[in-house]
Order: structure tokens, then sequence, then C-alpha cells
């Protein structure tokens, strides 16, 4: 028998998974600002970003790490460490600068209380969004998945990077679209998140542009805030900083120097960190060869081919919300394993936990797959697991000399890029045997129980 919306509301499934989904967010906000505590580190990143834009709006070159070095000295009168690369140099887009300008407006407790609440706003937002749509076909994958992810979470409030903020809109525009509801909210939402760091908004945004239709429009509608605001930026930057581009790129190179925070060989970049905070493939090729062509070479030799894969099946598709989700939940890990990409970029996996719950509600081989898999890709990236792979594989390599040693130290010390490559390779096998998604097994029906004592907390 269907069950009445007030029936359903109460049921024990919705219960359980909305038990999990307030204690995951709970957690997500209690160890944010707990590591506020921590002396040295509080948002870090956010620090470059509004020193960057206070540069900017004194008219002063944010590429150049004495500017931000002066403004960051500003905020702590009389106190002159010695200045962390994360602090003092600025490694985003034009575009970035300029719409975070108005934070540099703020003295700086209120501009980070502000940035931080957005974080959180944005991040538990799009997370409920992910699970409302997650909990009709499993309720327990919903509260399960979404614990996970939003508790592994807390470093997007610790360091304020700006990757919280991105992923939280993001994720809405993706609902807004595949949804056809709140359309001009979700065009706003991609733009901004393109405008901000566009690596992470890049391919899901592509997407929409391949499948056509309506999708296609919005993709089109977003491009067309992108572009102007894109250039006024940039033209604004290159009055102050007309070699901007040569700056960035030196910047960049910067912090990938041996041993640097954005270096994929990285072994400890951080004292309560150990390991490679990059989560490109690059630092797992980079455990077998030292030389970038090579590392490089091979990791674009794995990831080329499937994403040519994905763009080739998702360009002119049918436009089923189903299908949507498969191919965001693919390109989502191989996202991050292609380009510059951070552990916090990795929370980007809430957009797989549609495409998860979908599949594990079959209850057969292919849906304990996809738990598996996405369950594993969430655990390895989560705030609460990472470092203890750090502490665990650190100074492996010395100890475990050879093939054997690397091949230990790889699986050991670089499991979030493994775990992304065969999440991705899984659902890339999804899209290359459609038979296996059959209309019935993706189709929404009512809300059943996962079982007994499985919802009931």
């Amino acid at each position: 028998m269907i069950q009445s919306p007030r029936e359903e509301l109460l049921s024990p499934s919705r219960k359980g998974a909305l038990f999990y989904f307030v204690v995951g967010a709970v957690l997500f906000l209690l160890l944010g600002l707990l590591a506020h505590n921590m002396p040295g580190q509080q948002n870090c990143d956010f620090k470059a970003l509004y020193t960057a834009s206070k540069a900017f709006l004194q008219h002063h070159d944010p590429y150049r790490q004495a500017n931000l070095v002066r403004a960051y000295q500003s905020l702590y009168p009389g106190y002159h460490p010695i200045l962390s690369q994360v602090d003092t140099i600025y490694v985003n887009l034009p575009s970035t600068v300029v719409l975070l300008a108005p934070f540099a407006l703020l003295p700086w407790t209120a501009a980070q209380v502000l940035w931080s609440a957005l974080t959180a706003v944005s991040v538990i937002f799009a997370a409920w969004l992910m699970w409302d749509l997650a909990y009709v076909w499993s309720p327990r994958v919903a509260g399960i998945l979404t614990f996970v992810v939003l508790s592994g979470s807390q470093a997007l409030l610790f360091v304020g990077n700006p990757a919280g903020l991105v992923i939280g809109l993001v994720t809405i525009g993706a609902w807004c679209f595949v949804r056809e509801k709140n359309v001009a909210i979700g065009v706003a939402c991609m733009a901004i998140a393109l405008l901000i760091k566009p690596q992470d908004a890049g391919f899901i945004w592509l997407y929409f542009l391949l499948i056509g239709g309506r999708s296609r429009r919005r993709a089109l509608q977003t491009l067309a805030i992108v572009i102007p605001v894109a250039c006024w930026a940039a033209i604004s930057i290159a009055q102050i900083s007309p070699d901007w581009m040569i700056e960035l790129r030196q910047n960049l190179m910067t912090t990938m120097g041996p041993e640097q925070v954005n270096n994929p060989l990285a072994t400890r970049v951080d004292p309560l960190w150990p390991g490679s905070m990059i989560v490109s493939l690059q630092t797992v090729t980079g455990v077998f060869w030292t030389d970038p062509r090579i590392y490089n070479g091979v990791a674009y030799l794995v990831l080329v081919p499937l994403i040519v894969f994905w763009a080739l099946k998702s360009k002119g598709s049918r436009p089923d919300p189903a299908r949507a989700w498969i191919a965001l939940a693919t390109i989502v890990p191989l996202s991050m394993l292609a380009g510059y990409h951070r552990q916090h970029d990795t929370r980007l996996l809430l957009l797989a936990l549609p495409a998860c719950a979908m599949l594990a509600a079959r209850k057969d081989r292919v849906g304990r797959l996809a738990v598996v898999f996405t369950s594993i890709a969430a655990l390895a990236s989560s705030n609460l697991v990472l470092p203890l792979f750090g502490h665990v594989s650190y100074g492996l390599r010395d100890r475990m000399p050879g093939l054997g040693g690397k091949l230990l130290y790889a699986i050991v010390g670089r499991p979030v890029p493994l775990a992304l490559l065969v999440m991705s390779g899984f659902y890339c096998w999804l899209l290359l045997r459609p038979a296996l998604l059959r209309d019935a097994d993706l189709s929404v029906g009512r809300i059943e129980e996962d079982g007994p004592g499985v919802a009931v907390i």
C-alpha cells in the first residue's frame, strides 16, 4: 500500500535517514568550529583570498607576494612570523578576487564569520538536496553516505577554502538543471561556481552543455554570465598587473616546488597532515616516476580516454534525470583526478549520492558494487580518515625500497586517487553497458523500507 505524505514523513526509514543527515551536519559544524582553536591555520585559505582582494581594492597587484604579506601583517599588527605560502601566495583567477572583493571591505573578523556561515549553509543545503533525492531510492544509503561526506568535510570550515562554497553552488545548480526547477537560481549558482573555481564546476557544466535540449540552453545561459564577468575581471586586474598571467603561473610553480603544499610528490606538507594534499592521479604515478613529463604523461594516458568516453556517451544522450545522475557520478571522480585538485574538492562526491542510492535500490550485484565503490571513495577522502593514511604511510618508502615498497606506498599513502579511479571506472562501465541501466530499475517508485532494523535508530 502506498503511504500518505504524512505517513511517509514519519516512517522509520525516513526518520533513520534523517538522523544520519542531522548527525553528519552537526559533526561538520562542530568539528569545523573546534578546529578553529588550533593555532596558525584558521581560515588560512580564506586569508589568501581576503588579502588578495584587499590588495586589489587598494590598486596593488594581488599576484605579488609582497603585497599580500603587507595586507596579511595588517591583520596582526606587530606580529611578523615566517609566513606560509598558503597565506601569502594567490593562485586563483582574477574573477575570484573581483567577486570576493566585497568581503575585503569588511573587518577581518566579520569577513571570516560571514565566509564560514556562507560555506556552512551552502554545503549543508546542497547535501540536503542530494539526500532528499537519494532517499527516494534507498533511505539507508542516502543517510549513511550523507553522514560520511558531511562528517568528513570539517576542513572546509577550518581552512576556509572556496571549494566549500563552490561545491554547494554547483550542486544546487545541477539539482536545478536536472529537476528543471528554479532554473534562474541554478544558472546563477553555476555561473558563480565557474567564476570562482572552474576546475570544480567545469566538467559539471560541460555535461549539461553536451546533453543538449533544455540542459544545453541552461549551460549557454550560464556561459552568457560567465564570459562578460570573467572578461571584466581580467581587464580590471590587467590595469593593476599587466603580467598577471605570468605571475599566476609563477605562483603556481612556487607552490608546486619540492615538499610544497601543491606538489603531487610531497610526503609531508604539514605536521598535522602528513602526505600529499593533492588528489590528482599524478600523486600515484609520481610514486613510480619523479620526472614530471613521465608521471604527467602516464596520468593523462589513463584519464583522457575515460573522459573522452564519458563525453561521447553524454553528447546528445536522452535527457533522463536518472541517467543524468549516473553521468554526473562518473565525471565527478574523474574531474578530481585531472589537473589541480586538493582534498577539499573531493566533497563534490555529494553529486554521486543519487546515482549510488538509485543503483542500491536494485539490490543486486551492480547495486552492491555501487555502494562499495562510492563509500570507499567518500571514506578515503574524509578529513577524519585521510590523515590516518598519511601517518601510517609516512616514511614507508624509505623503510621499504624497491617496487614492492612503492606499490605498498601508493596504496596506503595515496588512497584517494586510487579510490576515485576505481569509482569512475565502475560508473564508466555502467555507461558502456546500457543494458544494466534498465528503465524499470531507474524509475522512481514508492519509498520502501530498507529492511527491518536498518532504518530504525
